[in-house]
């Protein structure tokens, strides 16, 4: 009786049952269920061996070798099951083994044990961005922001479906660290160019002020080129880090062109006080600059002639600039640059030229060669050059 009821519940729980039981316990369940019918079954026959053959006895052991089967063929679709899913999980850990390889060493952290095998201080992002740190770390760490951004992206189209809980954290973070360097950067803008608009305010009640005098034939005073040169550096600076549709910077570079055209019709209404600034500069470099600024004068003003040639600066100012490497991927990188005023004579007159002297700076962080441009030009009087 034991073994008729264990084959029904056994009958039961792979029929009617089936569907509410679940497919990862059921092996266990029915064989839990058939020991007593193996057990029943198994001591009768073993002692009335020519009991095999009677009709009670008959169905009862076709019917347990019938779950037998279908208990086998649990339990073989079972192990399939869990050597599929042993088998999916290793490829799943070895795939965010690799991306964690490639990702983790730019968040990994010192204070986590299992971090160790991940360190790397030349990859570590360091989110913030300020004036108070060299041009050499600030572009190293823009250099390192953008590897983790290119690898970030390289992951995301990998489309990696089911990824560590490790590697899901890891690219939040890195995700998030790119997103407060960024923020870290737009502040440097803002920061210049908050300045170039105080300088402009400044300079524009200084030109309110002087230019009706000049209108009315009264003395007056005359707008410095240090100061738009200020200002200009200031503009260059917060153009650098912000958005190149900034409208605050948009709108400060009208102010500064509304100023420099102010600025030049007060000199030009006082040529007479036109001056050159002494010479400030005494770094080994002097004679580099002067032959950049003599060829520059060359480019931009042939056949005239140099009269005297001051570097304004006393030393190397260093700034930020992006640029396009050959690999087409934008990098920060730093240039050093000085302020030079020469006076030059040409066939209509005698003018002042302020020019910038740059020097780029290498990959390898040694300065490259030294280059000129022409920034301003005023008349001046010939008489005044050497004043």
């Amino acid at each position: 009786m034991e073994a008729d009821r264990a084959l029904k519940r056994a009958e039961t729980l792979l029929g009617p049952d089936r569907e509410k039981q679940d497919p990862a316990r059921l092996p266990a369940k029915l064989r839990e269920i058939l020991a007593p019918a193996e057990e029943n079954l198994g001591k009768l026959l073993a002692e009335f061996p020519d009991f095999s053959g009677h009709p009670d006895v008959t169905p009862k052991v076709e019917r347990l070798e019938a779950a037998r089967k279908e208990l086998e063929a649990l339990e073989g679709a079972a192990s399939a099951s869990k050597g599929a899913e042993t088998a999916a999980r290793a490829a799943r850990e070895a795939e965010s083994g690799e991306w964690l390889k490639k990702l983790r060493p730019f968040v990994a952290s010192k204070s986590r044990m299992d971090d160790a095998p991940y360190l790397d201080p030349e990859k570590e992002m360091i989110s913030y961005a300020g004036f108070d740190i060299s041009a050499e770390e600030l572009a190293r760490r823009h250099r390192i922001h953008g590897e983790a951004a290119a690898a970030l992206e390289e992951y995301r189209s990998a489309g990696v479906k089911e990824p560590l809980e490790l590697l899901a954290e890891t690219a939040k973070e890195i995700e998030r660290r790119l997103g407060e360097f960024s923020a870290s950067l737009e502040g440097l803008g803002r920061i210049a160019l908050d300045e170039a608009k105080s300088q402009l305010e400044r300079g524009m009640a200084f030109t309110a002020e002087n230019l009706p005098k000049a209108e009315r034939g009264e003395d007056f005073n005359i707008l410095s080129r240090d100061v738009l040169l200020g200002i200009r550096n200031s503009l260059d600076q917060a153009a650098v880090f912000l958005p190149g549709d900034d409208p605050g910077l948009a709108g400060a570079r009208s102010d500064y062109a509304r100023l420099e055209k102010d600025g030049a019709l007060l000199r030009e209404k006082r040529v007479e006080k036109i001056r050159m600034l002494p010479e400030k500069f005494g770094g080994p470099e002097g004679e580099a600059i002067r032959q950049a600024v003599i060829a520059a004068i060359g480019a931009e003003h042939p056949g005239a002639d140099i009269l005297r040639m001051n570097i304004v600066s006393p030393a190397w100012k260093e700034e930020w600039r992006f640029q396009e490497g050959a690999d087409r991927v934008l990098r920060l990188t730093a240039t050093r640059q000085v302020t030079v005023q020469a006076a030059v004579k040409k066939s209509d007159g005698v003018f002042l030229l302020t020019l910038g002297a740059y020097s780029p700076k290498n990959p390898d962080w040694t300065w490259g060669p030294v280059k000129g441009y022409v920034m301003f030009s005023d008349k001046m009087l010939e008489e005044n050059v050497n004043e």
